[in-house]
């Protein structure tokens, strides 16, 4: 039984959902090449790894 409630808990915990740090705001954006020059810096300064190499 306890091996349960700790299987269970671990679970309820890995299911949590993490704040996004990173958000692109499409509001301020008026044209093409702003929205080019605004994912170009999302794409560097995101927490997630780099696939390409």
């Amino acid at each position: 039984m306890n091996k349960f409630i700790i299987l269970a808990f671990f679970l309820f915990v890995s299911c949590g959902s993490s704040p996004t740090k990173n958000k692109l705001d499409f509001s301020d954006i008026s044209n093409f090449d702003k929205f080019m020059l605004k994912l170009e810096n999302y794409a560097k300064n995101s927490p997630y790894p780099n696939i390409d190499d």
